[in-house]
């Protein structure tokens, strides 16, 4: 089984290029999902504090596929947290 890394922000973040408006630090955002990916783990972005349930558990996180963030309509156990809420 895949361990699953969580990137959570408490404002919500949305859409298949969350970080649009990051500017050049953008690049350093999707590399962090890119190089996740390729060593074997599965990705998310959570966002808005709705979405943590508490204990490392997340509600409708993006999925990054590899490319691109895809909306999941599930519920996750993350193994890892890094926490850019601040």
């Amino acid at each position: 089984m895949r361990k699953k890394i969580v990137m959570y922000y408490n404002q919500e973040k949305i859409g298949p290029d969350p970080f649009f408006n990051f500017g050049h630090k953008r690049s350093v955002y999707y590399y962090f999902f890119e190089y996740g990916e390729k060593m074997g783990f599965d990705m998310f972005l959570a966002s808005g504090k709705k979405n943590y349930l508490g204990e490392l558990n997340f509600k409708n996180p993006l999925y990054f596929d590899g490319s691109t963030f895809i909306t999941t309509k599930k519920n996750i156990c993350a193994d890892a947290v890094y926490d850019r809420s601040g």
